[in-house]
């Protein structure tokens, strides 16, 4: 499902349909400019971006989030698996001395990042689901440990176990394993579970629980992690 969903599902919409490409959208249809506006305040404050910055991001798709944030910062580079979503990224969202992309599967080989050490904060927005725990531990130990130059990483959009009764029942749907990474929606997660891990590996967690216009309330949070000095 996973599979067609992020390789196959965004040629099947059109080339400037960025958020349909990418599903950030709500029974079909794109989440409204508010929703947007939302996740760039939350990502902005809590990452705390400025003109000093390079910005790595995890499952960057066609980078239509991160072209906001391009302005606040000195650097970006975006990393995902699907080829066509980086070329939409490079045919729209690209702005040379300052954007970089790269084809890489996170879940096989999160040390092929192109010069890791280079970047002091990393965004990983929608993509967490869609890695087992073995998984995005790997990716953490990678990104995180063995970099000391990462000051924040911010995680959003998690689907939030502890609403998963309440998601499925009110779409008469069946309700799927929610720890297979391979299902549409991908891991859920208890929030606490999440900010252990990044706790063991050194930093102090806040977990943002999204307001209640936000169109996935109460399914989603985000998590923002701050090395400890």
């Amino acid at each position: 499902m996973t599979g067609y969903i992020h390789h196959e599902y965004p040629k099947t919409v059109g080339r400037k349909d960025f958020w349909k490409q990418i599903k950030r959208t709500v029974n079909g249809q794109e989440v409204s400019p508010d929703d947007i506006e939302i996740i760039i305040k939350n990502v902005s404050n809590g990452l705390m971006l400025s003109k000093s910055d390079a910005l790595l991001d995890l499952g960057c798709g066609n980078a239509a989030l991160a072209s906001y944030f391009y302005k606040k910062i000195n650097r970006y580079h975006g990393v995902d698996f699907s080829k066509y979503l980086l070329e939409i990224a490079n045919d729209f969202f690209f702005i040379s001395g300052v954007t970089t992309f790269q084809e890489l599967d996170l879940s096989a080989s999160p040390k092929s990042i192109h010069n890791l050490q280079n970047y002091n904060k990393v965004l990983m927005y929608g993509v967490a689901s869609y890695f087992s725990k073995k998984q995005l531990c790997e990716i953490f130990e990678t990104i995180l440990i063995n970099n000391e130059n990462v000051q924040q990483i911010y995680i959003g959009n998690v689907p939030n176990i502890n609403f998963s009764e309440n998601f499925f029942a009110r779409r008469n749907l069946v309700k799927n394993d929610l720890k297979n990474p391979n299902s549409s929606i991908g891991v859920w997660w208890e929030p606490s579970e999440l900010s252990q891990i990044l706790i063991s590996m050194g930093y102090s967690c806040k977990i943002v629980l999204m307001p209640t216009n936000f169109y996935g309330h109460p399914y989603r949070f985000d998590i923002l992690a701050l090395r400890n000095e």
